[in-house]
């Protein structure tokens, strides 16, 4: 299973509202939503860049419903997001 819509209207409004895109769909629509993690570790470390982490988000962290599972997130990561976003448009 994908995330699809919203389950609620925080959930709703994180995604749609503000600049910062802490929550934000992968590549569109049908695509895993994921929760963007940004770190000035590098800096503090002497790095050149800050570093970033996406990471799935499988529970809704405003209700707790269950947005995706592992397995839907692995199959499309084994796939490729791109190549599942070209199969969407050519089915339709």
């Amino acid at each position: 299973m994908i995330f699809s819509n919203p389950c609620c209207d925080d959930l709703k409004a994180a995604l749609t509202g503000g600049e910062d895109n802490v929550l934000k769909l992968l590549d569109g629509e049908g695509s895993p939503l994921v929760l963007v993690s940004h770190s000035v570790w590098g800096q503090a470390a002497g790095k050149p860049a800050k570093g970033r982490v996406m990471a799935p988000v499988y529970f809704c962290p405003f209700c707790g419903k269950r947005l995706q599972t592992r397995e839907g997130v692995k199959r499309l990561a084994e796939r490729g997001v791109k190549a599942m976003a070209e199969m969407r448009r050519d089915l339709k």
